[in-house]
């Protein structure tokens, strides 16, 4: 089993030109992407397995991002269920401590059919760890009652 500190993974990106919105500035939907991207590979490194997005809840863009910047994306796994893992993502851009954007991000392992599959649990080192796990547990009983409501929407 892994503890959640090796969980921990950056990935490092430039927003390029062609990544921008009418603005002027990276759009979101390019640094949501890469923010998926590296949840991806936070969790498939964890579970050794294929992984697919679930969900993401709570992204919040806190300020513009220039183009031309080097965003610096770093995920961490919170929680561990029996199939799924939720990442926590932030991102900065590189030299800084300003945070662009944060989320969690729900992956879950995969088989080649896509068919979900069974991960292992992770060890919980401090009582920070547990901390977070036991908050990603309240979110979770949150999403599946906001999933509900979701379903029955009338639109």
């Amino acid at each position: 089993m892994k503890t959640k500190k090796e969980t921990k993974t950056v990935i490092k990106f430039r927003a390029n030109g062609n990544m921008g919105n009418f603005y002027g500035f990276l759009h979101g939907g390019e640094l949501f992407k890469m923010m998926d991207t590296v949840a991806g590979v936070c969790s498939r490194r964890f579970c050794s397995n294929r992984t697919l997005t679930k969900a993401v809840n709570n992204l919040t863009f806190n300020a513009p991002t220039n183009l031309g910047e080097i965003i610096k994306i770093t995920a961490i796994i919170d929680y561990v269920g029996t199939t799924s893992m939720e990442c926590f993502v932030r991102a900065k851009v590189e030299g800084t401590d300003f945070i662009k954007a944060s989320g969690y991000f729900t992956m879950v392992s995969v088989s080649d059919d896509g068919k979900s599959m069974p991960v292992e649990n992770m060890i919980y080192e401090t009582d920070e760890d547990i901390m977070y796990r036991d908050l990603a547990v309240e979110r979770r009983k949150i999403y599946k009652e906001v999933n509900l409501l979701q379903q029955n929407y009338k639109l």
